[in-house]
């Protein structure tokens, strides 16, 4: 059975890991890479992930509680990280703890830990597995640390149980009789989301907004293009090409003028990028057939995400949410495929990108968790 706070446990269980190898890295650089163990012996960092991860193994294994879960979250990816960062190590016979496409490995990795959990989480929760969660919430009560938001939260999953099952009816009683803690004052997290919730709300009030937004994701992709074109010198004049269609596009899909205006400037838009296109593609015929399969991948995982920021700006002016949206999918391209190429290429450099990505992905997931939010308020 699933626990339904695992999405928040494992959150900090890739946070934990990724600043764990970022720790090390910077660490290692700035002591001259040190050895710990003297003479013949040379104790390698792994062996303490290893030993971070039993740690919270043992804290899953002998104690109850969100609290000895949240440390055994933080503790093991700190250990995952510590482990996975020697992977060159054993990937090559002369133990190369530099190879090259060690930290491009070490980020598929990543990327499929967080796809597989996300798959499994994804569904609807079981009659079981409310009933579990509700149960897991009454532990607080035993510790005699029951607020009244615990208490919500733990009516609301028996609410979605029948109201003839024992089991929940049962709980449903023993709920109503705990006595409860005063409330928390909310805490950091809470008073700055409340924060973002009021400024959202200002500034899509604000005619400027959404061409800043609009701006900011041109700029993204053309920054994710440049970076190809460096990669990729070949394809270098097809680039310059492509991002001179994708400023275009985008100041022609720029929101002005009188409502009805958008509509014809979308095909326009459209007719300038496979203006692009074609031309990138004539002016490379020589050098694009000599790209290798690499090659290829990296300027279609550049390429693709512009493409969707060119169609969630067209949908802006229709639809803030689905142009959100759009936008999504296009950061989660790239933190899926793009940055595998940056990491190949920058390694520990590519993870201010990773950092900076998954910052654009945090904030686009809260403005359509907002926007969702008007919307609903506004069928109220």
């Amino acid at each position: 059975m699933r626990n339904l706070d695992a999405p928040e446990f494992f959150e900090s269980f890739l946070i934990s890991a990724i600043a764990a190898i970022l720790g090390i890295r910077v660490f290692l650089h700035a002591t001259g890479y040190p050895t710990i163990g003297g003479g013949s012996l040379h104790i390698a960092h792994m062996l303490w992930g290893g030993l971070a991860m039993l740690a919270a193994l043992g804290l899953l294994l002998g104690w109850l509680g969100k609290s000895a879960k949240s440390a055994a979250a933080v503790i093991g990816g700190a250990g995952w990280g510590t482990f996975i960062d020697e992977l060159g190590k054993f990937l090559t016979r002369d133990n190369d703890y530099f190879f090259q496409p060690a930290f491009a490995l070490i980020y598929v990795v990543f990327v499929a830990l967080y796809v597989a959990f996300d798959a499994l989480h994804r569904h609807t929760a079981t009659r079981q597995e409310v009933l579990a969660n509700a149960l897991e919430l009454m532990l607080e009560a035993v510790r005699s640390d029951m607020d009244p938001e615990e208490q919500r939260r733990a009516i609301g999953l028996l609410a979605s149980c029948d109201p003839e099952d024992p089991v929940a009816r049962s709980l449903s009683h023993a709920l109503a009789e705990v006595e409860l803690v005063p409330p928390a004052r909310p805490g950091a997290l809470r008073r700055l989301r409340d924060a973002l919730r009021a400024l959202y709300r200002r500034l899509v009030r604000r005619r400027w907004f959404a061409t800043a937004i609009i701006l900011f994701f041109i700029a993204h992709s053309v920054n994710a293009l440049i970076q190809a074109m460096l990669m990729v010198r070949q394809a270098a004049p097809s680039l310059v090409l492509l991002i001179a269609g994708l400023v275009v596009a985008g100041a022609l899909l720029l929101p002005g003028g009188p409502p009805r205006g958008t509509r014809p400037r979308l095909p326009a838009a459209l007719a300038v990028l496979a203006a692009a296109l074609a031309g990138g593609i004539a002016m490379a015929q020589r050098a694009l057939p000599a790209l290798s399969f690499m090659q290829w991948a990296e300027l279609t995982a550049s390429a693709v995400p512009a493409a969707f920021v060119v169609l969630g700006i067209a949908r802006l002016p229709r639809s803030r949410l689905l142009a959100w949206r759009t936008f999504k999918t296009a950061i989660l391209i790239i933190i899926f495929a793009t940055q595998f190429f940056t990491f190949y290429h920058q390694q520990l450099l590519a993870l201010f990108g990773l950092a900076f990505n998954i910052l654009v992905w945090v904030t686009l997931r809260t403005m359509i968790h907002q926007e969702e939010r008007l919307r609903a308020d506004q069928r109220a």
